[in-house]
């Protein structure tokens, strides 16, 4: 996980509270540790991917391209940025 969004320890602590959660409902480690990467591994993979993508721009040092991204970043409709930041923060934790 880049630092990019900040999210290293934020999965780390969701991870903890979805594995205990498979620990307590499943007959055997196997199958909790089963069914845990089974839930985390599409989230996680997503997350990771936003925070390289973010990385890779805020990271550009040709002056065109910096230009170019100072110019478009102001204009970035709100609704991008509120979906990304709700696929962030909306967790769920049914059945814990």
């Amino acid at each position: 996980m880049t630092p990019n969004l900040g999210q290293g320890a934020g999965q780390s602590i969701e991870d903890a509270i979805i594995l205990a959660g498979h620990l307590k409902r499943s007959p055997t480690i196997n199958e909790a540790l089963e069914r845990y990467e089974h839930e985390r591994t599409g989230r996680t993979s997503q997350i990771t991917r936003m925070s390289n993508r973010i990385g890779r721009v805020a990271q550009l040092n040709n002056g065109v391209s910096v230009a170019l991204r100072d110019a478009l970043f102001p204009h970035i409709p709100a609704w991008v940025l509120e979906k990304q930041l709700k696929y962030l923060y909306e967790v769920r934790f049914e059945g814990l």
